[in-house]
């Protein structure tokens, strides 16, 4: 008798977890989508070709957005119809977008631009110094003609000179 009536509740239970599930599962479909969804939509544009994209996409994208959500039970079905994206998402990822061709070309500008600059930096530092020296020399030049002859102590040999 005991045993009746645990495999009663055991079954019971079972019933209970299943409809559960189901309910939730249901209740799961009729759940809106959240953003992440909503912008893997949106980047399904560089992933299947336009053409493919407007003629198979958007209009299973207007016919789910009627209402002006899309839930997850729409999403799969969306993703049951298109088929084959993983492949089309690998190729995608690996080809080179028109965004990643700028961001280089502008890199190496940048970098171009920063060894230009250090070029010019160490050469202009270069040519200041010799024009500094060549002045310091012209000075000394000038200032060496101008400048009276040493005293000479009396009784001094010569080459001596008087402080």
């Amino acid at each position: 008798m005991f045993k009746n009536i645990v495999i009663a509740v055991l079954a019971a239970c079972c019933i209970f977890l299943v409809v559960n599930q189901r309910m939730e599962r249901a209740a799961w479909g009729e759940e809106e989508i959240g953003p992440a969804e909503y912008g893997g939509l949106a980047a399904l544009r560089d992933v299947i070709p336009a053409e493919e994209y407007r003629e198979k996409v958007l209009p299973l994208l207007q016919e789910a957005l009627k209402s002006g959500k899309m839930t997850r039970g729409q999403l799969v079905e969306l993703g049951k119809k298109l088929g084959g994206l993983g492949s089309q998402t690998l190729a995608a990822v690996e080809r080179e977008r028109p965004q990643d061709k700028i961001a280089r070309a502008w890199n190496d500008a940048l970098a171009g631009a920063r060894e230009g600059a250090a070029d010019f930096g160490a050469s202009f530092s270069r040519q200041m110094n010799e024009a500094m020296r060549e002045l310091g020399e012209t000075w000394n030049s000038m200032t060496r003609k101008n400048a009276p002859a040493p005293e000479q102590k009396p009784g001094t040999g010569q080459g001596e000179v008087a402080l």
